[in-house]
């Protein structure tokens, strides 16, 4: 198992749009229901690589604020518009404290892949009378990140008792491609 990082490579926030470039602010302030202001907020990443298997997916975000857990909303979009229709979203509960919080979104790994271009994860009001957050986007080291564990392209073979695996290349003129197998099965590709 193989694992990289991938760095956000843009954000904004607001209450009305997306019009602010500081650390990131999000979620809803007062303490009813009905007193407040909601803030959203996007961050931005670049499009994954298709031909890697993934195993899971963890968001990291660092929290700079000390108010306590709250629950927000986190979803994804090709779209950084304020309006932007979401693939998925789901509530994460952010507890207190000023470090980094990960959030597994491995389920949405398929959403996620599947983007041609950049995508945006979206964060929003999730829960409770109260889910102001503030996150890092100030120091870079502390920045929005993924980190992604995946089977790089890989076919195991029998050697006697023993199962062993190996790479899969394959010659593109002058070069060795890494690649990941697939046979037919009936009427559906499967992946090896």
């Amino acid at each position: 198992m193989a694992s990289m990082t991938i760095n956000a490579t843009g954000h904004s926030w607001g209450s009305t749009s997306f019009n602010s470039t500081t650390d990131i602010k999000v979620g809803k302030t007062g303490s009813t229901s009905t007193d407040g202001t909601k803030y959203k907020g996007y961050i931005s990443f670049p499009a994954l690589d298709k031909t890697i298997v993934i195993k899971s997916i963890k968001l990291v975000v660092y929290r700079i604020d000390t108010y306590a857990a709250h629950t927000l909303s986190f979803g994804s979009s090709s779209s950084n518009s304020w309006s932007a229709t979401l693939n998925w979203s789901k509530n994460y509960s952010i507890t207190s404290g000023a470090n980094a919080k990960t959030l597994d979104i491995s389920e949405f790994t398929s959403i996620l892949q599947g983007y041609a271009g950049a995508w945006h994860i979206h964060i929003q009001h999730g829960s409770g009378t109260n889910s102001y957050s503030e996150f890092n986007w100030a120091t870079s080291a502390n920045r929005p990140r993924l980190v992604i564990e995946y089977e790089c392209a890989t076919v195991w073979y029998r050697n006697g008792s023993t199962w062993v695996r190996c790479l899969v290349y394959y010659r593109n003129g002058s070069s060795w491609v890494q690649c990941i197998p697939y046979y037919r099965n009936g009427s559906t590709w499967v992946q090896v």
